[in-house]
């Protein structure tokens, strides 16, 4: 079993295990042991469904705990999440992986035709397109880890894993380092641009080899819409953490990503959470997980108040605790006016039907 760190103010002190996952803007890791502290253990509640996986950091840290984990999203990048690390307990990528994706020869692919030199350096772009013609080779998890290995590495090219800097990557295309912002070129360096893209694998491969343990549970990944897939699930807990008005979703700002892993151009589709009224869409959450005992919903503070929300989960016959704290959304891109005022809500509804 991994060891944690000592946390500080209730946070998970960086361990390991969650180098192996996506290091995307807005995500929980900071949040979890806030979040768990407020949460019956699995001692009581042993299972726990997480249908916004997103990143992976919630039910990874949940698997770590000893929970009976199934993790879900809409997006195929969060069920590839939920396959390679949550679901997976045994299987891990080996050097062998590396060279049957390096050796791999096809003819010019999805990556290198039209993600390349804009998106990704040629040379990457290339190795993508050799390691998404590999996986469809192998089967289950071992596809799912070449998948992460793709996710990881194409937003570690990416400064603060955005993918709105084109101008960057002609720069580079370009061997233009004198015109680059000091600190993209310092990112460019550090983070693997000029690096081979095989040395730049093996150290992703490393890091996503330290998350694949078992916890003594099936666990289990699924693909859906939260709405669909939650009515079908039975646990203890349900944790959600769902898009709110007033951000820019990960299906756009993520876009290149998804057109990557699916091998073509994706069209952007709403998000009912970013684009529709977000009491309606609550409303509509809350009522698919009534038959769950304890709901988690986490929440930022940009359009609805605190009250609102627990006004929400109080109509459902549950008993509600709410808690917020300080939380930078988006630190690395937001304004500091923006950094200073935001917050994350935690809303913890339970059942007056079932006591732990």
């Amino acid at each position: 079993m991994l060891a944690l760190l000592p946390g500080r103010k209730g946070q998970v002190a960086k361990v390991r295990m969650f180098d192996a996952l996506p290091p995307y803007l807005g995500g929980k890791r900071r949040l979890l042991g806030w979040i768990f502290k407020h949460l019956p253990g699995p001692d009581v509640a042993p299972r726990l469904v997480d249908p916004f996986c997103g990143g992976g950091s919630v039910a990874l840290y949940a698997k770590y705990r000893g929970y009976e984990v199934t993790a879900s999203d809409i997006a195929e990048r969060g069920a590839i999440v939920a396959q390679a690390l949550i679901e997976n307990s045994i299987v891990r990528l080996a050097e062998e992986d590396l060279v049957g994706i390096a050796a791999r020869e096809i003819p010019e692919g999805y990556a290198e035709t039209r993600l390349s030199p804009s998106i990704f350096p040629r040379e990457h772009a290339r190795f993508f397109d050799q390691a998404l013609s590999y996986a469809g080779t192998v089967s289950g998890p071992r596809a799912a880890l070449v998948y992460l290995l793709v996710i990881k590495m194409a937003l570690a090219l990416r400064a603060h894993s955005n993918f709105g800097a084109k101008r960057l990557m002609a720069q580079i295309a370009a061997g233009d380092w004198e015109e680059m912002a000091p600190h993209y070129a310092i990112h460019a360096v550090r983070r693997g641009v000029v690096r081979h893209p095989v040395a730049l694998a093996r150290d992703h491969l490393a890091k996503i080899n330290r998350a694949v343990f078992s916890n003594g549970h099936e666990n289990h990944a699924l693909r859906g819409d939260a709405f669909d897939i939650l009515p079908t699930l039975e646990a203890e807990i349900c944790i959600c953490d769902p898009p709110y008005p007033g951000v820019t979703g990960y299906e756009r700002s993520l876009r290149p990503l998804d057109s990557l892993l699916l091998g073509r151009d994706v069209k952007v589709e709403p998000n009912p959470f970013t684009v529709d009224h977000p009491e309606e869409t609550l409303r509509r959450l809350l009522s698919v997980t009534e038959h769950f005992p304890v709901v988690a919903l986490t929440y930022g503070n940009k359009v609805t108040p605190l009250e609102t929300i627990k006004s929400l989960m109080n109509r459902h016959g549950r008993k509600v605790e709410a808690y917020a704290r300080p939380y930078e959304h988006l630190a690395a891109l937001a304004r500091k006016e923006t950094r200073a005022i935001n917050e994350e809500y935690l809303i913890i509804g339970r059942s007056t039907q079932w006591t732990l």
